[in-house]
């Protein structure tokens, strides 16, 4: 099975999906997708299948967030 086609659609255009985020900062997808549009504004989802698109500049801003909070190093 491939990857499915919106998130290789994100990766074409040079972001990152949640899970890639949530593995670069060593927490958890659903550590992020929960304080999404709390401590950050939530990223722009991408085709039908609403892939989250995350850009270098927010996963800075997600880091901060979370060492902030002690939920990452």
């Amino acid at each position: 099975m491939g990857v499915p086609r919106q998130v290789a659609e994100v990766r074409a255009s040079g972001l990152l999906t949640l899970g890639e985020v949530a593995e670069l900062l060593g927490v958890g997808a659903t550590t992020l997708a929960r304080h999404e549009g709390v401590l950050w504004e939530a990223p722009p989802r991408h085709g039908t299948g609403k892939v989250r698109g995350y850009t270098p500049e927010l996963v800075r801003q997600i880091r901060r967030a979370l060492r902030k909070k002690g939920t990452t190093r």
